[in-house]
This record gives C-alpha cells, structure tokens and sequence, in this order.
C-alpha cells in the first residue's frame, strides 16, 4: 500500500520508472497478484449482489468480468452466454460502488429495440437491487450521433427520406442511374456491361475462374451459365459468351471441327468457339501473362495441346485462329484483340441490353443498384477514400464496378448536401468531427457496447471520440463467431 502511495505521487512515466527501477521487486506481478486479492475479496463479499442482480445468478466468469473495473475491458463470449447479463452488472456495480453517477452511463446499441430492452431491463433489474438508474442512458449510434451533432452545432440534421428504409435507398440510386444514363453515353455503356457481362464474381487465381453453376445434361458436367442459357467449362468461357451475346455476335459453342481430327492420341477436336459469318475459329487459353499455365496444367500437356490446336487450323483453316487469354479476358477485363479480330474480319458489333437473358447469369437494375447501396455502406461506414479502395482493387471486375460507383456515389453525396440531408453514414461520420473538433462533451464517463463485433470503423472512431477525456471507463462484449451487420460495413 505504501509503495502504490508512493508511486502516485510522480507525475511522469519516465520518473515512476526511476522511482521503481532500484527497487528489487517485480512490480507487474505486484499488480497481478492486487488484482487477484481484489477479485476474491469483491466476489466474496459482494456474493448476494452477484446472485441476484439479474433472475440467474452471475456465473464466475461473468462475476470477474463485472469487477475488473479496468479503462478497456473487452469480453469475448458465445452466443447465449449472458454478455447482456455483464452489461447490466457492470452498470449496477459502478453506480453502487460510486465510481459513476447513473447519468454518466451510456449503453450502445445496433438496433432501436435492442437499445429500448437494454434501457428497459437495466431499470428493472436496478430497481429491483434499489440502485438508482434514473439517467443512465441507452441508445443506437446513429440516434445518439445525431444528438450529438444536434448539441455541437445547434442544428439537428434530417435524414434523406430516402434512407429511412431499404427500399427507398434501392429507389434513390436507381433514379441517379436513370439520370446518369441519360447524360453519359459511356457510364451507359459501363452500367449496362457490368450487369450483363461481369455481374457473377471472378476467381482471378484460377483459369477455370471459381464455383461452377450449371449442368451440361449432354455432356454430363459441371460448367458455368452464360447469359444465353448455355453451359461452359470455365469462367473466362461464360465472359466471353457474356460479351458475344451483348455484342450480337452470333457463334457456336464447341461446335465440331470441319476436319475430323481423331488420332489414337487425339479424339474428334472441338475448338472453343466458331463464328459462321466469317468462318472462323476461336480458342480461349488458360495462361498467364507470360504464357505461362499452372504446375497441374502443365503436368496434363496442357501446353502441348495448344500447339496441336494451333496446327490444326494452319494446316486445315482458311482463316487464321482467333485466340483470348485467361489473362486478357479474366484477370484484366480486355475484349479489346477480341473485337479487332472480329470487326477485321466483317463482324458487326450490335450492343443492345434490352435483349433478354436466358439464365439468371446476368443482373437487373435493381439486383446491381442493391450491390451499389451495399458497397456504398461499407465504403462510407469504414471511411474509405477512393484511392484507398482503388488500392485494394486487385482484379478487373472491381474495377468495372467502380466505374459506375464512383459516379452514383458522387451525386448521392452531392443531393444529401443539396437538401441539407444526412444519410446513416455521415451521422457517425459529421459527430465524430463535431467531437473532435468542438468543444462539446456528451459527458459520458463509462460506455458499454453491445455486439462489438459487428462494429465499423466508424463506429470504433466514434466510440474512440468519445473517450477523449481521463478517467472514462469503457466494456465491449461480443461473439467473434458471429457476424449480424457485415451488410452494413461491420469489419471484426
């Protein structure tokens, strides 16, 4: 006791470290084993509070959890194990032990009705132990990042009524499309592409390019659905389908060789794609950029087959062999050399994307406008810049994506500020500047948070926005195998 007296009394680190370091003693296991003294005399005395401030007594680990009254505690815990319990505990054995007034209390929430039983059960079950809780507030991020901005800048915000539901934020972003549509030519192109073209997600590590879809009742295998209801063998083969079908192109899939080639080696050849109007073939290959295939691929010949392929068509094609690449066509997103070989050849390109789909490959307006909002949350929930996300995008298909994103997310922002709106997002966001850059306290000294896994990092800012002062106490209690908000931008 008389060495933690001591050690009060200086006022730097580096001078408790001088203080302390002639001294032979171990000071962390000093502190341990306070902690642990401290442990078994408050479960032991405190006995009857941890059996009945709620219905079922605490358990020991929930017990050691309320009393470890450290600056961060963070409890890890399974589903139905009682974390609800430790927050209610924790409340009760802070306000009775006197280290907060019942007003300095706060409890996060996600959802209104989560916030509404927290609030309801911590009255109840105080009231039960007659520990006053008149004050002690629950509430959801957002209700109380818009208080905060109300306090701080003396106007409380409204919210886009379009995003008071679901559905009404899908409607906005389609009416921005709509006018982005009508303006622009090429974000017309590029929306209409994406969704017909590179609306499944790409494997781009592997040259049959991820989960296969389909059935080919034919030839009796697994393959990968193409917009105009066929069945192919990789992914790079439905991408390839995808644009031919955008395009008009008329073609035949595996269409036998006019020569027949079979060998003892050799069975009748199949070349991947034919094209009756210019009589020409087309082989798309599984190799990288330096022509280069997998260790597997290669150990089947792969290699060896192409060559045998090219061949053929020398020695038996009028027109030289159309070739793609799972590089040009998977990894960078090209059709470019696709469609010279095709227009040099007397091809006409007749884009139309009122066609209608034969599969459910492709995706509507309204499939990729809920893509849009989904990835708009994530982005603005985690505060993301754009070359933050432009680094994080490795593969074509985002790219594509963001393309059309940048632009509706550009005039979604621009009609917030327009009409003097906040959407979600910018609740937490515009209440973290406002406490960090103000001058205003919501006076809170011991915050507990509910489902701390399902937090973003704007969340964690707010929350770190709110511990700006000395002596506030913070517990989180979450599941790390559960995931409920990640739609909404929580990252573990």
């Amino acid at each position: 006791g008389d060495l933690l007296e001591r050690l009060k009394s200086y006022s730097s680190t580096s001078e408790t470290v001088k203080a302390i370091s002639h001294l032979k003693i171990d000071v962390e296991q000093l502190i341990l084993n306070t902690n642990q003294k401290v442990l078994k005399q408050e479960k032991r005395e405190r006995k009857i509070f941890f059996d009945t401030i709620e219905q079922s007594p605490l358990t020991n680990e929930q017990s050691e959890a309320v009393i470890s009254y450290d600056n961060r505690v963070q409890v890890i815990a399974s589903a139905g194990s009682g974390k609800t319990s430790v927050m209610v505990a924790r409340t009760a054995y802070a306000i009775d032990k006197g280290f907060v007034e019942p007003n300095k209390v706060l409890l996060l929430a996600y959802s209104k009705d989560a916030a509404v039983e927290l609030e309801e059960r911590i009255n109840e079950r105080l009231s039960v132990a007659n520990i006053p809780s008149e004050g002690v507030k629950a509430s959801t991020f957002h209700a109380l990042g818009l208080k905060i901005i109300a306090h701080a800048t003396g106007r409380k915000p409204r919210v886009a009524p379009w995003v008071k539901n679901h559905g009404n934020g899908i409607k906005e972003i389609l009416r921005i499309v709509e006018q982005l549509r009508a303006a622009d030519e090429n974000f017309n192109l590029e929306w209409d592409m994406f969704r017909l073209v590179w609306g499944r997600p790409v494997d781009d590590k592997n040259p049959e390019g991820g989960i296969r879809d389909g059935y080919d009742r034919q030839n009796r295998r697994n393959g990968f659905k193409t917009t105009d209801g066929k069945i192919v063998k990789s992914h790079g083969e439905r991408l390839i389908c995808n644009w031919l079908w955008f395009h008009g192109v008329r073609y035949f899939y595996e269409k036998p060789f006019h020569v027949d080639t079979a060998t003892v080696e050799h069975s009748r050849y199949h070349p991947d794609f034919y094209y009756p109007e210019i009589d020409s073939w087309h082989e798309h290959f599984g190799i990288d950029e330096h022509g280069r295939v997998s260790p597997e691929m290669e150990s089947n010949g792969y290699l060896e087959g192409m060559e045998w392929k090219r061949q053929q068509h020398r020695n038996h094609s009028p027109n030289p062999l159309i070739e793609t690449t799972f590089y040009d066509v998977v990894v960078r997103g090209d059709f470019s050399n696709l469609q010279h070989a095709l227009e040099s050849r007397g091809i006409v390109l007749n884009r139309d994307p009122q066609r209608e789909p034969e599969t459910n490959v492709a995706l509507d307006d309204e499939d990729l406008a809920n893509l849009i909002r989904t990835f708009m949350r994530h982005i603005k929930s985690n505060q993301l810049t754009k070359s933050d996300v432009e680094t994080l995008s490795k593969d074509s298909r985002a790219h594509k994506f963001l393309k059309i994103f940048w632009p509706v997310l550009e005039a979604w922002n621009s009609n917030l500020r327009e009409n003097n709106y906040v959407d979600y997002e910018d609740m937490l966001a515009n209440a973290v500047v406002a406490l960090e850059q103000g001058d205003y306290d919501p006076g809170f000294d011991l915050i507990l948070v509910d489902e701390f896994q399902d937090t973003s990092r704007s969340r964690i800012r707010f929350v770190k926005a709110l511990l700006r002062k000395r002596n506030q106490f913070l517990l989180t209690v979450g599941d790390d195998w559960q995931s409920i908000y990640r739609f909404a931008g929580a990252d573990i």
